[in-house]
Formats: C-alpha cells, structure tokens, sequence
C-alpha cells in the first residue's frame, strides 16, 4: 500500500486543531503535523501576505478520497489547496503503523 502525504492550510490554531481532530477521529488520516507558516498568493487582484496553518496529514491511497472529501467539506476556506503526493520510501515500521492505525478505525 502506498502513504500518501497529504498537504492543506487554515488560517489560524484552532481551525487547524479541529480539523485534525476531526480526520484521525474519523479513521481518515492516521496523525497529523501542524506547523506555523507564512504564505504569499495572489487573490482578488492583489498580492497577500498571511499567516497560515499548515496541515500535513498521513493517509493510505484507499482512504484518500474520503480524506479529501472531509477536508473540503470542514474547511473554513472557499477554495481550500488540498494537495497529496505519494510517498516515494517509507520506513516499513512507520508505514506499518499508519496503514495500520487507519483500519483500525
């Protein structure tokens, strides 16, 4: 099975929190890391600077969709970036365990 790497932002703490609750409560990731960052984007015209969360979530491809789903559907933004990108190598162990830790839900 393949782990996927699965990426989005918020804009602060407690959306990020929620949400991550949320999907490994749900069985759809197996854990999530939750790092402050700085984002620049263009929107309505004008170039942001913003203070962001980002979200990197651990998930199996079979569990992905569901994943993604659920981000979109809880997610305080009107086009949120969910990005998810395969796992090139894994630590067996640690794969052992995501995939593991997501059928267990």
């Amino acid at each position: 099975m393949t782990i996927y790497l699965v990426t989005t932002t918020v804009a602060n703490r407690e959306d990020a929190e929620k949400l991550a609750r949320h999907v490994v409560d749900a069985g759809l990731a197996a854990c999530v890391h939750i790092d402050e960052i700085v984002s620049y984007y263009p929107w309505d015209g004008e170039m942001q600077r913003v203070n962001e969360v980002r979200l990197t979530l651990k998930t199996s491809v079979e569990r992905y969709p569901n994943l993604e789903a659920a981000i979109a559907e809880h997610h305080p933004y009107d086009i949120p970036a969910i990005i998810a990108v395969p796992a090139a190598q894994t630590h067996k162990p640690y794969e052992d365990w995501v995939l593991s830790t997501i059928e267990a839900r």
